[in-house]
């Protein structure tokens, strides 16, 4: 004899809800990183690199200040 809806749901596990939060997964994707290809002088490559100068961080710090931001 077949189980009714009730004692099939007896033994199922409970999905608790999901609950988002627009503004805060906006801002994740907005500010995750971007992968770029970066073409410079050998002589200024070496310099920077001999420095340890990140160069991530400076292309970043120079968008900003181009751009105002």
């Amino acid at each position: 004899m077949p189980a009714g809806p009730a004692a099939r749901l007896a033994g199922a596990r409970a999905i608790p809800p999901v609950e988002g939060r627009p503004a805060t997964i906006r801002n994740e994707i907005r500010n995750r990183s971007v992968k770029k290809t970066l073409t410079i002088p050998f002589w200024l490559n070496e310099e920077a690199e001999r420095y340890h100068i990140n160069f991530s961080q400076v292309l970043q710090e120079a968008l900003k200040e181009r751009l105002g931001s």
